[in-house]
Formats: structure tokens, C-alpha cells, sequence
């Protein structure tokens, strides 16, 4: 049986299948040792790179430290102002305590007054016992 019209199995098989120049080959997967080569050559490459990093840091100079800022000089504190000392009788001061009993009203007493005479001065309650054991 001959075909005229030029159809053989040669013919429909090369017009169906792909050839080998139709579709593009599979890219190739390095082998294990081609990969391992390839490994080697970019550590290689990064130990290269270290050492040019490492001889750079043991050259170069230390980097210098701006100048601190000059630190404000405090400013003062302000003192409370003394109030005006008032005209007024002077008393002299109370004598020292010896601690006699029969001495120890007196010597309040004469605390007292002095504190009530030049109130100006003992402004806190603090004060006016600092003052009072000044005398003991």
C-alpha cells in the first residue's frame, strides 16, 4: 500500500514529536564535586576579604573623640533672703545650761525670750531648737 499523498509514520512522527532543536535543554545540576569547587572558591574569596578588613582595622589610626561639650558652670543658689532685723530691745544671750533642776525654768524662760525678741532670725521650728540645744 503506497500513499501518494506523501503521509508516512516517518512524516506524522517528525510534524508531532519535538525535536531535540524545538525545546530548550534542562539546565545541567553541577555535580557534587563541581559544587563543592565552587564552595571552596567563594570561601576562599570571603577569607581573601577578611584579612583585607582585619589589616585594615589593626592600620588605621584610632578615631578621635570630639571634644566634650563645656559643661555650664552651676548656676548659683539662691540664698534666702535674711529678713530686715528689726529695731527693737537687745537682750543678751541665755546663759549655758548646767542641767541644776532648779535652773532649767529660767534657762527656758530666758530661751523663749530671746527666741520671741529676734523672732527675724528663727524663721523654722528646726531653729529654734538647734538654737536652744546650743546652750545644753
Amino acid at each position: 500500500m503506497s500513499h501518494s499523498s506523501g503521509l508516512s509514520f516517518e512524516n506524522i512522527r517528525d510534524q508531532n514529536m519535538p525535536g531535540p532543536s524545538d525545546q530548550p535543554a534542562p539546565p545541567l545540576q553541577p555535580s557534587t564535586q563541581e559544587m563543592m569547587m565552587m564552595m571552596m572558591d567563594r570561601l576562599a574569596q570571603m577569607e581573601a576579604r577578611y584579612e583585607q578588613l582585619a589589616q585594615y582595622v589593626r592600620t588605621r589610626p584610632p578615631p578621635t573623640a570630639p571634644a566634650p561639650a563645656p559643661v555650664p558652670a552651676p548656676a548659683p543658689i539662691p540664698q534666702p533672703a535674711e529678713p530686715a532685723r528689726p529695731v527693737g530691745p537687745k537682750l543678751a544671750k541665755p546663759e549655758i545650761f548646767d542641767g541644776e533642776h532648779a535652773k532649767c525654768r529660767s534657762f527656758l524662760r530666758s530661751i523663749r525670750m530671746y527666741i520671741a525678741v529676734n523672732q527675724w532670725q528663727f524663721t523654722t521650728e528646726n531653729t529654734k531648737v538647734l538654737y536652744a540645744l546650743s546652750f545644753i
